[in-house]
C-alpha cells in the first residue's frame, strides 16, 4: 500500500507561488466577495501524483488530493473567458502564471498578473495588479484513482470545515 504524503503545512500564500503547482486542479466554485474584494476557488489540490509504476495497477496515474480553498486578495481588476462546448468535462486549471504588473494603478512595488490556463476549450481566469494570495489546503490527501475527489467523500470534508469556511468569508 502506498503510504499517505504528510503535509508539513497547510496554509501556503504568494511567497509559496514556485513551490505550488496546479496542474488538473478541478475547480468547483469561483466566487467574488464585494465586500473584501476576494476572489474564491474551491478546488481539489493535487498534492502527489502517484506514478503507474508504483502503484502496479495498469498504466495511468493515480493521485493524493486534498480539497483547498485558494483566495487572491483586494481584487479590484479580473476577467473570466469560459468556453464549455463540452459540458461533461470538468472545469479544471492547466497552469497557472504570474508576471510583474506593468500598469501601476495603485502605487504598490510587488504587483503581479496571473493567469489561469484553465479546460475545457482554452477557458480563461486572469487577475490584475493583486498583491497577495492564501490557500488552505482543508484534509489530509486522499488517494484518488482520478484528479478529483469523490463527491461524497468531498461534501463531508466541506461540511467538517463549515466554521473556518465561514471564517476566511468563503460562505
Amino acid at each position: 500500500m502506498l503510504e499517505q504524503p504528510i503535509l508539513e503545512r497547510k496554509v501556503f500564500n504568494q511567497a509559496d507561488f514556485e513551490l505550488l503547482g496546479w496542474h488538473d486542479s478541478c475547480i468547483y466554485s469561483v466566487a467574488f466577495n464585494e465586500t473584501t474584494n476576494n476572489l474564491i476557488f474551491n478546488i481539489d489540490y493535487i498534492i502527489k501524483w502517484i506514478y503507474p509504476e508504483e502503484h502496479k495497477r495498469d498504466n495511468t496515474f493515480d493521485f493524493w488530493v486534498s480539497p483547498a480553498i485558494l483566495i487572491f486578495r483586494d481584487v479590484f481588476s479580473w476577467e473570466i473567458n469560459l468556453k464549455a462546448e463540452n459540458c461533461a468535462m470538468q472545469f479544471e486549471i492547466i497552469h497557472i502564471s504570474r508576471s510583474k504588473s506593468m500598469t501601476k494603478t495603485i502605487k504598490v512595488s510587488d504587483l503581479f498578473d496571473y493567469s489561469f490556463e484553465c479546460s475545457p476549450d482554452n477557458s480563461e481566469i486572469k487577475i490584475y495588479e493583486n498583491v497577495k494570495f492564501d490557500m488552505y489546503i482543508l484534509s489530509d490527501p486522499i488517494y484518488c484513482l482520478g484528479q478529483a475527489i469523490e463527491p461524497a467523500v468531498r461534501r463531508k470534508i466541506m461540511k467538517d470545515n463549515i466554521d473556518f469556511l465561514f471564517e476566511l468569508g468563503v460562505v
